[in-house]
């Protein structure tokens, strides 16, 4: 991350996102996120895939959904169907702007070894396969 950053982690949120996901754009060409502040989202709306991460002020946690069409699946989810070696460790808390890097950062790792494949032909069969 690099950043020296102050203040709560939901004012945090949606710029450690961004930060993190940024290669959705770079990379891949899927448009800058929107923030909606009443749920406290990021989505990234790309053409194939959206990615909606969420935090959960209550529980102090961040969570992610995907989704290819109407198919959804949370990342957890998404990554046992998909068997990822070595498996991921996802981190979700959020309790600090610390916990907070690390756990977008974890989620950010995982879309990166699985965009490819979410994004091709086979993404939706992926997300129907996650949800048995």
């Amino acid at each position: 991350m690099g950043n020296k950053r102050s203040g709560s982690v939901g004012k945090n949120f949606p710029p450690i996102v961004r930060d993190s996901f940024r290669f959705l754009e770079d990379e891949y060409g899927v448009p800058a996120p929107d923030y909606d502040a009443e749920r406290s989202t990021v989505t990234y709306d790309g053409a194939a895939v959206r990615y909606v991460v969420g935090l959960d002020r209550v529980e102090h946690r961040i969570s992610l959904v995907v989704l290819v069409g109407r198919v959804g699946a949370s990342v957890e989810e998404v990554v046992a169907a998909v068997g990822l070696e070595p498996p991921p460790k996802i981190r979700s808390t959020a309790t600090s702007l610390r916990s907070l890097e690390q756990s977008v950062e974890s989620h950010a790792a995982v879309v990166r070894a699985l965009h490819p494949r979410l994004a091709g032909p086979g993404g939706a069969d992926l997300l129907r396969a996650a949800q048995r």
